[in-house]
């Protein structure tokens, strides 16, 4: 007691606005289920992984999912699998309800992709939720309904096929707060259909449709065969995954990793086709992240990620799943030896990729890189193009390193010899490439070193953020138009964003549900890969998309464009070329040494030259 009051303990309660402590209390019911709902429901495509993970649990081989409006307005996930039994309906829709979990010994062996009985109650507290089911025993089918608060309806009877149907509507409709954070109903709905790519890739014994707005936007059929597998694949990404990609399946101490392992030619600037499944399940885990890394470690270019289809199996009892709600992070029992395994067999995988020999004895150059390749066959396979144009990608012929100044390069003896008699330029006169990579330039103080790629991209972006600025950037058309397959939804941001990209100079058009034309370039590009460019660039803009930062965009587009500006041919520039890299260098590169891009060059006096060999003077 001090003054007439009652001393309260720091940890008991908070304070009001009058400033007394408020009491500890039970959570009403449906706060509690708003709560839950928070940590399982951020968006539509939350609310769908969690009714189709229930789908696949009970057995489905065909499940149809209708959304309307992004999924804000209506998810309806019908499926044929066996169904809930009438007496056990109300119970699904309360807290802690399973048929997945009884004992604490089954927490170590699960092997469901759901089981914690949070997300049917959940998603019943923020929506309009109907549910109904029928068994192979029952002559018809029963349904319950939840409106957020209230109490679920007694089960009545309902006609239905053998299975189950959930439909969630008006989602946060009692929760004001959390609809405003979603974003635009095109920006939910990418988020939902990837979702359900992934799911798709998850279990490939099952058929899965998808309606959005009542048009078809996927519908993949079972696959059991190699063929039918690969054809899955092709639906969802595109024939050129499969051309780059090599099928792997590999077994030891108890684990197995198979799938599709994407060769370096099909490396992307963004990390959006990595997919790793454990047992059936989409997770994220910081390990295998890691072993992938390492694998990929030394046969990409920094900022290219690899990209990869993989599945691995373990003994359900050797993880645990129960780490977070919503179940993407597991706990591996020994997770070194799942570490090494990976990385071994996908670095082995990778190591014997090797290229195939022609009929006269020599290397053909094969459509894919290679690894354990050196000298040029190295630089091109790290890039996955061969020193030729890529097909359809026709363009008029220019010099290797297309400059301004260049043009100004003196060509006769005499005005040669005069130009090594004046003081040479601040980033010194080239001396010769050093590996393909850097250039060794000598100065009046030292010398400079220079990384050619770096550089190159350093010259295009500021030539293309000053040709933005001044207006469109200038494009050039291809004289053969490239077809490129890739996801509806993708096509659908091409032509949204179709004025974006023209100002950048892009020009591309939709020729087909999943097939765009390419037909312009800007003109700093004319030899880039037009294929994995305008992968990049709808890479770029659909995160943009997702994220809705409205001065982001053409600074990233920009970015990916100048990302493609290196030329896999400068390691065989010549030394008037090398020359005219140095000049344009010094015309567009106000950050000196370093900046947020990296090193582009350093310079190396005379006196750190000696003290580096230990030179006498």
């Amino acid at each position: 007691m001090a003054n007439g009051q009652h001393d309260i303990p720091y940890n008991v309660g908070v304070m009001t606005d009058v400033g007394s402590p408020s009491r500890i209390r039970i959570l009403l019911p449906h706060i509690a289920n708003q709560i839950a709902a928070g940590e399982v429901i951020e968006r539509p495509a939350s609310v769908a992984k969690e009714l189709l993970e229930n789908s696949l649990d009970a057995a489905a081989t065909q499940i149809d999912i209708a959304v309307e409006h992004g999924g804000v307005h209506l998810i309806r996930v019908r499926d044929n699998g066996a169904g809930i039994h009438r007496d056990d309906l109300l119970l699904a829709l309360s807290r802690h309800a399973t048929s997945k979990i009884a004992l604490p010994e089954d927490l170590e062996r699960v092997s469901t992709l759901g089981f914690r009985g949070e997300a049917l109650p959940s998603i019943g507290s923020v929506s309009y939720l109907s549910l109904v089911s029928r068994t192979k025993e029952d002559e018809t089918g029963w349904a319950v309904n939840a409106e957020g608060e209230k109490a679920p309806t007694a089960s009545e009877p309902r006609p239905h096929p053998p299975g189950t149907t959930v439909e969630v509507r008006d989602l946060f409709f009692n929760m004001p707060a959390r609809r405003r954070f979603l974003r635009s109903e095109k920006t939910e709905f990418l988020h939902l259909h990837g979702l359900v790519k992934r799911i798709a890739l998850s279990r490939f014994d099952v058929g899965i449709s998808l309606h959005h707005d009542q048009r078809p936007v996927l519908n993949v059929r079972p696959a059991k065969s190699d063929e039918e597998k690969d054809r899955r694949l092709t639906s969802l990404f595109g024939a050129a995954f499969l051309g780059r990609a090599r099928r792997i399946d590999y077994q030891a101490a108890g684990l197995r990793v198979w799938g599709w392992l994407g060769l370096p030619a099909a490396a992307r600037s963004q990390t959006d086709m990595q997919y790793v499944y454990l047992n059936g399940r989409i997770i994220r885990d910081k390990r295998i992240n890691h072993a992938l890394r390492q694998a990929y470690d030394d046969l990409l270019y920094p900022g290219r990620h690899p990209v990869y289809v993989l599945y691995l199996e373990v003994d359900p009892s050797c993880v645990d799943v129960n780490v977070h709600p919503t179940k993407h992070e597991v706990r591996f029992r020994d997770p070194r030896t799942v570490h090494d395994f990976l990385y071994g067999r996908l670095h082995q995988a990778l190591s014997e990729c090797s290229p195939p020999i022609s009929a006269d004895g020599g290397e053909s150059l094969p459509p894919w890189p290679v690894a354990r390749a050196s000298g040029a066959h190295a630089r091109w396979a790290a890039h996955g193009r061969w020193p030729q144009n890529p097909p359809g990608a026709l363009v008029q012929d220019r010099p290797r390193h297309h400059s301004i100044a260049s043009e100004t390069v003196v060509a006769d003896a005499s005005a040669s010899r005069a130009a090594k008699q004046a003081p040479p330029p601040p980033l010194g006169r080239a001396l010769a490439p050093l590996h393909g990579k850097y250039l060794i330039a000598e100065t009046g103080l030292g010398i400079t070193l220079v990384d050619i790629q770096a550089a190159q991209v350093r010259i295009a972006f500021a030539r293309l953020t000053a040709a933005y600025e001044s207006g469109p950037v200038r494009s050039r058309p291809l004289l053969l138009p490239v077809g490129i397959v890739v996801a509806e939804t993708m096509v659908d941001l091409a032509v949204e964003f179709a004025s974006d990209l023209a100002r950048v100079g892009l020009v591309v058009d939709r020729v087909g549900p999943d097939r765009l034309m390419v037909r312009e370039i800007p003109a700093l590009l004319v030899r880039a890969n037009v294929e994995a460019l305008v992968r990049d660039v709808l890479a770029v803009t659909a995160d943009y998309s997702r994220d809705g930062n409205a001065n982001a965009l053409p600074q990233s587009l920009l970015t990916t464009l100048a990302a493609h500006a290196h030329d896999e041919l400068s390691g065989h520039l010549d030394l008037a070329e090398l020359n005219a890299l140095l000049r344009d260098l010094e015309q567009v590169d106000a950050h000196g040494e370093e900046s947020h891009e990296g090193v582009v060059w350093r310079e190396l006096s005379l006196e750190a030259l000696d003290a580096l060999l230990r030179r006498r003077k």
